[in-house]
């Protein structure tokens, strides 16, 4: 369903920390068996941005915000706090049916752990919708 790629963080470098996912066709299929929409991704982070950000050690979080763009592979971008930091969609050595999030401006471990927590809740409510009960 998705691999991540290049999880070997280096903090001495500015952008050392990115690392990519890459979504193959069956995520993109299972997100097309769930009802999740823009609106409904949004609702949850809006639900879920507290905690994760008081988890990842974020004090001032007033103007601070994550996000996460919505398509047909369900995730095609993900912006968590930093200058323009986030995940962002490519099909750079991909084949057809598959996607690459590919990072941009992760400079720290702390916003490393934050991407892969959204993605991973991202995963996780699409995996719940598509569970047969």
């Amino acid at each position: 369903m998705y691999r991540i790629e290049a999880w070997h963080p280096d903090i001495n470098k500015m952008g050392g920390c990115g690392f990519s996912i890459k979504l193959f066709k069956e995520f993109k299929e299972k997100v097309a068996k769930t009802d999740l929409t823009q609106e409904k991704i949004d609702i949850g982070i809006k639900n879920m941005s507290p905690y994760w950000f008081q988890y990842h050690g974020y004090t001032n979080t007033e103007y601070e915000r994550i996000s996460v763009r919505w398509g047909e592979f369900g995730p095609e971008h993900i912006t968590v706090p930093g200058n323009a930091c986030g995940l962002d969609k490519s099909d750079f050595m991909c084949d057809d049916d598959e996607m690459l999030l590919t990072p941009h401006n992760v400079d720290s471990l702390r916003q490393m752990s934050l991407l892969l927590t959204v993605f991973c809740w991202v995963e996780n409510m699409i995996y719940l919708q598509t569970l047969k009960i």
